[in-house]
């Protein structure tokens, strides 16, 4: 199931390299090439000369790029990363992502371990 996303003022669109923002995502993303499973809070979608690509930025801070499969640079690693509608099974889950999103009241109930909690999110 898609969640509405955050429109981030954090990046400029423009004619160039960003053309749109992304209004709705699967909630969970895991890097191909990392262990933590984040938290999507805004996404853009970007033009490369005639390529396009989806970036995502975390409830962490740190971003990520969409890909439909693993893709191997000259460092050997794999680049981007795919969306999940429910958390993958034995997923290890970034914190600060879960603390910030459950704050935020993304899951409903702004609680962690029956205390209350309360993030606002900036724009």
């Amino acid at each position: 199931m898609k969640v509405a996303l955050l429109i981030d003022g954090r990046h400029r669109v423009d004619g160039h390299l960003t053309i749109g923002r992304l209004t709705h995502a699967l909630p969970f993303f895991r890097s191909f090439s990392g262990t933590y499973v984040h938290r999507v809070r805004s996404g853009h979608l970007h033009r490369l000369g005639n390529e396009h690509h989806i970036s995502v930025n975390f409830w962490c801070g740190n971003t990520g790029f969409v890909e439909g499969q693993a893709v191997r640079c000259h460092s050997k690693r794999r680049h981007g990363g795919e969306l999940f509608a429910q958390s993958p099974e034995r997923a290890i889950h970034c914190a600060v992502c879960e603390g910030k999103a459950i704050g935020a009241g993304c899951d409903g109930a702004r609680q962690i371990n029956g205390r209350h909690v309360l993030f606002n999110a900036r724009v």
